[in-house]
Order: C-alpha cells, then structure tokens, then sequence
C-alpha cells in the first residue's frame, strides 16, 4: 500500500549519488526525498526518486533568474507499490530552506479537476444529472442574463458552453473603458463578484456552443452552480463536501480567503516574471470564479489525490473517477478528448490523462495513467514557467515504461 511522506521520515540528500560533474555544472540546490515506500519485491523495485532527481535537477535552483529555469518544486508520484514526494530547489529564491510535502503551492487550472471531480460524485451518486441544464442550479442572481441558454453541467465541464475565456468586465468592473487603477497584474481576478460576474453576462450574447472553447467563466459557473446547490458557503466548501474531506486532504484549500494563519506560513514564495527576470509574486484570487483555479494544497495531500485518479488504491470515489476520466467530449485536436476537466491524450502506449495550471506566479502540471497506475503532478512557485508539461510528461512516461 503506497504511504504518503512524512515529516518524520528521513530525508537522504541525493547529492552523494549524483556525479559531481553533472551536479557541479547544473549549480543546483538539488533534491530531497520527503517519502518513499518500495514494492515488496525489492529487484523489481522501480527507482522512482533516481527519475525524479535526474529529470528535475537541470531546470530547479533558489539562484534562478530567468524564465528557463524556476526557484523551487516539488514532485509527487504515485505507482501501485510506491508514493514519492520530492523537493528542489528553495521556497524562496536564494534560499537554503528546500520545500518539502508540507509546503503549499498554488495549482491553478488544475483546481478545474477538483470542480470536475465534485460534478462527477454528484452525478454518480444521482443527485444530479450530466444533462442538466446548467442555469437550472444557479442562483436566481445569474439566471436572468443567461435565461433560455441550454448548455448543460456536461458542457460546462468540457468546455462546450461557449463560454468566452474570462470575463471581458474583469479589470473593468465600473465598466467606463479604462483600466481600474486598483487591479492587481498579479491577481486581475481578486474579489471579482457575483455582482460583476451578473453585469458581465448580461453584457454579451448568450452562450452558444460552436465545439471546444476552453473557458474559466464556464468553469467557474459550474463551480458556482454546485455551491448554491449544496448552498455552500464558498467553493471551499464545495471542495471539502465532495471531494477534499473525502480523500483525507485536509491541507488542501480552495479559496486563499479560507486558509488558516498556519498554512499561509508554509505557502513557497511565488515568483512572476518581469523584464525576464524573477521578481516576488503572490497567490492569485480568483473571486467568486475560484472553482476554475484557486486551489493551493500540498505534495503530501496530492498523493491522495494522484492515488484515487491512478486507482493505485480503491476510494470513496471511484465511480466519480471512472466517470471524470470518460471521453464526454472532444478536445482541442483530433488527438485529445475530454472528461471532467480532464484532458485524454490518446497516445500509441495507451491513454494519458492531463490538466495544466498556471497563475502569474506558480504554475503545475498533473500527468496520470490508469493502465499502469502511475500519477505524476510537479508543482512550482514560478509563473510562466513553460517547462512544467515537459516535465511532468516526461516522468510519467520514464516510469510508465518501466511499470508495464
């Protein structure tokens, strides 16, 4: 059975396997394992650290700078007979404190699996239907703009609502054409309402769905359609109800606005990019679109999470698995559909499943298979911050060849 790391599990430097040309030339900080479990049958075992460390040491150092490298990491992997939590690099640039499967990290779209996965536990269990339509289970505040609009919860999932990418209104919310000089370049989104989101949609034509249009308005309002179902109080609690609570991810939060004194401590300094080089940053908000990508949690919390997806392990939520990783719809090429938020990469090896997530200031990539059970999410504090996918995938791959 896969065990998560621990702060009291000893922590090797891996430095001392490394050879010293490599680790001199790179200049990093370097890894540390904060978990890992081997499978029973130890020849077999699979050296998932040893991958990890190879593939994230060239790009991950606290000196970092420019756009090609990032200040810190940290990477979680998950096979049927092992859970692996890795850091590199700092919390902070030019720091010597490496972040570990308690620091928080920002995941931006990402947080767009969780609204999936709490949509599909809500269908699976019959509470709701797939073909809903979706203003049937929005306040009566945001119906009016949107009235006879027929997208369904399915489409708002799967980016088939015709939804435009954000809210045209979102820097501009006294609407006289300018910029508001208050909005942060950080944070545009920060405290943007169900008022300003209600005068956005009246604003434009209703929705009409013309295929795959990749929106946080859509996603958002299936995040919002679910909280005034359960009448919740925020997507926070959404996220625990349906899904968060029920894997044990108890340091996992949706909203920035939600978190204790003590978690905020341990978030990694983010860093934005400007003139190209890195320069402190901050956790974005997201207002009341934070279902489509507010989310901070830990390496620790998304091992459970990497568990259920991969179905390492059985969990509570199996079935809403099985069904968010389903092909609903399809995707932006011919090569990728969609579940919940889910991206399908129909690939010669079998499918891989995808989901990226970027804020100005971190950004983090999820890559997952279930045939062999092997899930990989890298998460950085860095915004614009390119290499994540390439990273992640490649982990993925390496190891997935390795557990066929």
């Amino acid at each position: 059975m896969p065990s998560h790391a621990d702060e009291s599990t000893p922590r090797p430097d891996r430095h001392g396997s490394l050879p010293f040309a490599r680790w001199a030339a790179s200049a990093l900080l370097g890894a540390t394992a904060a978990g890992c479990t081997a499978p029973a049958d130890d020849h077999q075992a699979i050296d998932v650290a040893g991958i990890v460390d190879d593939v994230m040491h060239p790009v991950i150092s606290a000196d970092a700078t420019g756009t090609e490298q990032c200040v810190g990491a940290v990477v979680t992997v998950v096979t049927r007979d092992q859970s692996v939590v890795l850091g590199f690099g700092g919390t902070e640039a030019r720091g010597a404190t490496r972040p570990d499967g308690d620091t928080l990290f920002q995941i931006g779209s990402i947080s767009k699996v969780f609204t999936g996965l709490a949509l599909a536990r809500l269908v699976t269990t019959g509470a709701l239907g797939a073909n809903d339509v979706g203003i049937s289970h929005l306040g009566a505040d945001l119906q009016p703009p949107i009235a006879g609009a027929t997208f369904t919860l399915r489409d708002l999932a799967t980016h088939h609502a015709g939804f435009a990418y954000m809210p045209a209104n979102l820097v501009d919310r006294d609407g006289d054409g300018a910029r508001d000089p208050d909005a942060d370049p950080l944070s545009p989104a920060t405290a943007y309402s169900r008022t300003d989101l209600a005068r956005y949609l009246a604003d434009v034509p209703p929705p009409s769905s013309t295929g795959y249009a990749y929106s946080n308005v859509g996603a958002g309002l299936l995040a919002i359609g679910l909280q005034d179902y359960l009448h919740a109080s925020g997507f926070d609690g959404v996220l625990r109800q349906l899904v968060t609570d029920v894997l044990g991810m108890h340091d996992t939060w949706g909203e920035v606005g939600a978190m204790t004194a003590e978690a905020t401590s341990r978030v990694a300094r983010g860093y934005a990019v400007a003139n190209g080089n890195r320069v402190q940053g901050h956790l974005a908000q997201m207002g009341v679109l934070a279902g489509a990508g507010e989310i901070v949690t830990t390496g620790n919390d998304i091992a459970r999470l990497l568990t259920a997806l991969t179905g390492a392990e059985p969990s509570a939520l199996d079935d809403a698995v099985a069904l968010a990783v389903t092909p609903s719809a399809s995707g932006p090429d011919a090569e990728t559909d969609l579940g919940y938020a889910i991206e399908i990469e129909h690939l010669a090896d079998g499918d891989r499943f995808a989901k990226g997530g970027a804020t100005p200031s971190f950004t983090a990539y999820l890559s997952f298979r279930r045939d062999p059970a092997v899930g990989v999410l890298v998460m950085t504090n860095c915004g614009s911050f390119m290499s994540v996918r390439e990273l992640a995938t490649e982990i993925d791959d390496r190891i997935t060849a390795l557990a066929r």
